[in-house]
């Protein structure tokens, strides 16, 4: 490029320039004094608002989009918590009906051991039962350490469950009512009638030696009458459930059902007496 056009360029920048700053000057003037500018503007800002707004679409779309992601993940983790607190609930509900079951059951205890007045009441707590089929038999918690001797009478919170077979230092075995080995003197409590009952082995019991004048019906309570020394007087036994005669027999054939809840009560009560029970068990 030549010097002559060199200058040439130069000379038409400074025109253009020129013409520039003039041209800025009558739109300043003009926009001071008609507000023509400022009309115009607002005129360009209104007429591109759309786009603005379609090319801020997708950004809004996708805000929108980690919003509800965001929250989403809140709701599902509040409601992981809510479904874990409802679990803990539902347990301490359960824990709470147990406790208050127990308490029941310990009461109920408590009223049967008021109503006798001799010897030291031990609770324990039947942690197992025999697996022979023709033995009435269930394990307790309480042994020698504890002062039972075989014997002693165990009772629920119903009334007379049986009596201490065996012992060992931690454990004894309790022979229930039910078995063909116990045999109890009790009486009627509606009349006093006295009888012996007899377990049959399964979970019923037999009335011995009532003879037929005797006052006897069904739903009649049976209970200790205390004659052979080994049973407080006064424990409930058995309830009547059938009475039937014989021919030529002086007895009646009575059949009671347990009070104590043989096949089911998990805490007994022990009645160690001052003296020393008979310790000897009838066995089949």
């Amino acid at each position: 490029m030549s010097v002559s056009s060199t200058r040439s360029l130069s000379n038409q920048d400074h025109w253009q320039f020129v013409a520039a700053c003039a041209l800025s000057l009558i739109l300043m003037v003009t926009d001071e004094q008609t507000q023509v500018v400022m009309e115009a503007r607002m005129f360009l800002s209104s007429a591109i608002q759309p786009l603005e707004w379609l090319a801020r679409l997708p950004e809004n779309w996708i805000g929108q989009g980690n919003r509800v992601l965001t929250e989403r993940s809140a709701l599902t983790s509040e409601i992981d918590k809510l479904r874990l607190q409802v679990l803990l609930l539902s347990q301490q509900l359960q824990q709470s009906q147990s406790i208050n079951q127990e308490n029941d059951r310990l009461r109920m205890l408590l009223g049967v051991a008021s109503r006798i007045n001799q010897g030291k009441l031990l609770v324990g707590i039947i942690v197992d039962h025999s697996p022979d089929p023709f033995r009435q038999i269930v394990r307790i918690n309480k042994g020698l350490r504890d002062g039972i001797i075989t014997g002693l009478p165990v009772m629920d919170a119903q009334g007379l469950m049986g009596q201490v077979l065996s012992v060992n230092l931690s454990e004894s075995d309790i022979l229930l009512v039910s078995d063909l080995a116990m045999q109890i003197p009790v009486r009627v409590v509606r009349t006093g009638a006295r009888g012996i009952v007899q377990g049959d082995g399964n979970n019923e019991l037999n009335l011995k030696f009532l003879p037929t004048t005797s006052n006897i019906r069904e739903g009649d309570l049976l209970e200790t009458s205390g004659l052979d020394g080994r049973y407080p007087s006064g424990i409930p036994v058995a309830e009547v459930i059938s009475i039937k005669s014989q021919a030529g027999s002086v007895f009646w054939q009575v059949t009671a059902q347990p009070v104590a809840k043989v096949g089911s009560s998990r805490e007994v009560l022990l009645l160690i007496n001052q003296t020393k029970p008979n310790t000897e068990v009838i066995t089949p």
